[in-house]
């Protein structure tokens, strides 16, 4: 599978940011789902994110993405 030349961010996936709230699991599922029904399959995220790669982790699809993550 070869990345997509874009892709997502999921800082908000884990955290506050920009003044929003932090997403909820169902949120970042219908955000992914949403990804690849528009040829998206690459996602960035840090351990800095929170709980960003935790909720990427136990999206049922989550095996259809490139992750890339940072320490």
């Amino acid at each position: 599978m070869k990345p997509s030349r874009i892709g997502i961010g999921s800082v908000m996936f884990g955290q506050d940011y920009g003044g929003k709230k932090a997403m909820t699991q169902k949120e970042v599922n219908n955000v992914l789902d949403a990804c690849l029904a528009n040829g998206i399959n690459f996602i960035d995220t840090a351990r800095a994110y929170g709980s960003s790669e935790w909720k990427i982790g136990h999206c049922s699809f989550s095996y259809k993405f490139k992750i890339a993550t940072k320490l």
